[in-house]
């Protein structure tokens, strides 16, 4: 289902002290966020830079995270939605903003850890053309995590910018 409510992408900024507070609860009210260790405000604002958030009516409704990790590769991750408006296509929106965003930056790969429990988050990659490339033991969490990668700027006619 798309979104029935307006909403504001903002593209990979910088967060403020007040919205490091806002998305903090979000992640934490996650159950699929790093389970055990809650994040905090001032975590998030050790690296305050590529947050692509999701606002509507004034609050942060959705958040993810994006990092450069190579000349070519991207990381993204801590992609949540509030529970209030999950299925309104509110990630997918989010997800094609950061491919947007990476393509447009000469980025090739994009890359994201799943956990393999989370049906939600697999379809919503798998149906915006990621593929799973591989599991892993989380090194902290010990359980299996899952790698999901997408090209951004590939050989075929699909590129995104």
């Amino acid at each position: 289902m798309e979104t029935d409510i307006s909403v504001t992408l903002l593209t990979f900024v910088t967060i403020t002290n007040i919205q490091a507070t806002a998305i903090t609860t979000l992640l934490n009210s996650n159950e699929w966020n790093r389970p055990g260790k809650p994040y905090t405000t001032e975590e998030l604002l050790l690296e305050p830079h590529g947050y692509f958030l999701a606002i509507s009516e004034g609050n942060i409704i959705g958040v993810a995270r994006l990092k450069k990790v190579s000349w070519y590769q991207w990381e993204f991750f801590n992609l949540s939605i509030h529970h209030d408006f999950h299925r309104r296509g509110i990630g997918r929106k989010i997800v094609h903003e950061v491919e947007y965003f990476v393509a447009s930056q000469k980025g090739g790969i994009l890359q994201a850890t799943i956990d393999p429990n989370n049906e939600g988050s697999k379809q919503l990659m798998k149906g915006s053309g990621w593929t799973q490339s591989l599991t892993f033991i989380h090194p902290y969490m010990d359980k299996p995590t899952d790698v999901w990668q997408k090209a951004v700027r590939s050989l075929s006619k699909k590129f995104l910018v």
